[in-house]
């Protein structure tokens, strides 16, 4: 009887001589190298997740790194030279950018960050979405300072509802309040109202006399 043999799918990319995932065309690295940015550094975080901080180390010696490969501190991984930058992989480059940027200019560490992604599940507090090519956006309190500060930060946004929709609305409770209200009885309906806010300014300055349109 013949001898078994395992069929091998080799990876497409060129110069690559790992075996394709399954399901896939590409190995899991080749794979990783065409997706959108916030997959490779998710990728990479949990890289570090699987090294007990006991056993994690600043340096290992190049003698001990694998051909064609280099050792990242970031992820404690022996990652491919193609993927690294300097001494670290690319994706553990931008995490670190990304935590000294918002140390900088929000004053908050990643670890306030990586917490308020995960008790917002991974997505935007608004639209609840998740991010596909760039992370989340840090929200502050404009009315507390203009560049933003620890003690004024909402939460994690993606740039659509940061900029789209708070930015048009300016911050303004009233505004989005009246977008609701215009969305769910639209004048065209005929159960539109002017905004309650509205009618009680108007009755603060006209006591006694009946609402009038604005």
């Amino acid at each position: 009887m013949p001898d078994q043999f395992v069929t091998y799918r080799k990876c497409r990319e060129d110069g690559c001589r790992m075996e394709a995932e399954k399901r896939k065309q590409r190995c899991y690295e080749c794979w990783l190298r065409a997706q959108p940015p916030i997959v490779r550094l998710e990728a990479a975080e949990r890289r570090l997740t699987l090294i007990p901080e006991v056993a994690r180390r600043k340096t290992v010696p190049a003698k001990e790194w694998p051909p064609g490969r280099r050792w990242c501190a970031g992820c404690q991984t022996f990652i491919l030279v193609e993927d690294c930058t300097g001494s670290r992989c690319k994706a553990c480059v931008s995490i670190g950018s990304h935590a000294s940027r918002i140390k900088s200019t929000f004053g908050v560490e990643s670890d306030t960050y990586v917490w308020l992604l995960k008790i917002q599940g991974g997505k935007c507090a608004i639209c609840r979405v998740r991010p596909k090519s760039t992370r989340f956006s840090l929200d502050h309190d404009h009315n507390h300072c203009k560049s933003g500060c620890g003690k004024c930060i909402r939460g994690l946004l993606c740039s659509r509802c940061n900029h789209e929709l708070l930015g048009a609305a300016h911050d303004s409770i009233h505004i989005l309040r009246n977008a609701v209200q215009y969305l769910e009885t639209p004048p065209m309906s005929g159960e539109w109202e002017i905004p309650q806010y509205e009618q009680q300014k108007w009755a603060e300055e006209n006591p006694g006399e009946p609402i009038a349109p604005f």
